[in-house]
C-alpha cells in the first residue's frame, strides 16, 4: 500500500512539474512572440517614417506631358482635340485674360484652364474623363470650367454677333404663327 502512494505522490509530482513546464513554455511562447510583434511594429514605424516613397503616379509630371503635348504639338492634334488652332487658343486666353478679367489661380494656369473647357466642350465630356487626363480633382475642374465661362459671357458682347433672320416667299407663310417666338429665338444663342 505504501508503495502506491508513493508511485501516486511521484505520478502526481511528475504530472505537476510538466504541467509546470508546459506553463514555462507558453509564458517563453507568449513573450517571444509579444518580442517579435514589438520589433515588427518599430521596424515598421521606422520603415513608413524615415525610408523615401516614391509616389504611384508622379500626377505632375502627367499633367505637364499631356499639355506640352497640345502646346507643342502637331496643328492638327491641337484641333483635333480642342477644335481650335494652337494661335487660336493663345489668342482665347489673352483675350479672357485682359477683357473677361480671367485670373490664374495659385494653381492653374489660364492656359491650362481655358485647354480644360475647349476640351470639355469639343468632346462633350465628363469631369471624371478630364480628371484623368489632366491629372485634376473634379472639384477644381468644375471651377476652373465655370470660371472660364464667365470669362467668355462677359467678352460675348463684344465678339458675338446675333443674326436677323429673314424669311422670305412662300415659307413665310408656315411660320407666321411663330412670328414671336422666332424673334425671341434668333436673338439669343447658347454659346
Amino acid at each position: 500500500m505504501t508503495s502506491n502512494i508513493v508511485d501516486a505522490s511521484a505520478a502526481s509530482r511528475k504530472r505537476r512539474r510538466d504541467e509546470e513546464e508546459e506553463e514555462e513554455l507558453e509564458q517563453v511562447f507568449f513573450i517571444i512572440v509579444s518580442v517579435v510583434t514589438m520589433l515588427l511594429g518599430a521596424l515598421t514605424w521606422y520603415h513608413d517614417k524615415y525610408f523615401v516613397k516614391e509616389p504611384a503616379r508622379n500626377l505632375e509630371l502627367e499633367r505637364h506631358s499631356f499639355l506640352n503635348s497640345l502646346y507643342r504639338g502637331t496643328k492638327t492634334d491641337c484641333i483635333e482635340q480642342l477644335r481650335v488652332s494652337k494661335k487660336a487658343s493663345f489668342k482665347l486666353c489673352r483675350i479672357l485674360q485682359e477683357k473677361g478679367q480671367l485670373v490664374k489661380t495659385k494653381n492653374v494656369p489660364i492656359n491650362e484652364a481655358v485647354v480644360m473647357f475647349l476640351h470639355i466642350l469639343a468632346h462633350n465630356l465628363k469631369y471624371k474623363v478630364v480628371h484623368f487626363s489632366y491629372c485634376r480633382s473634379m472639384e477644381t475642374i468644375s471651377r476652373q470650367f465655370k470660371n472660364v465661362l464667365r470669362a467668355i459671357m462677359k467678352v460675348s458682347k463684344e465678339y458675338l454677333k446675333f443674326h436677323e433672320y429673314n424669311i422670305e416667299g412662300s415659307m413665310e407663310n408656315k411660320w407666321r404663327w411663330f412670328k414671336v417666338s422666332l424673334s425671341f429665338v434668333s436673338n439669343y444663342k447658347v454659346l
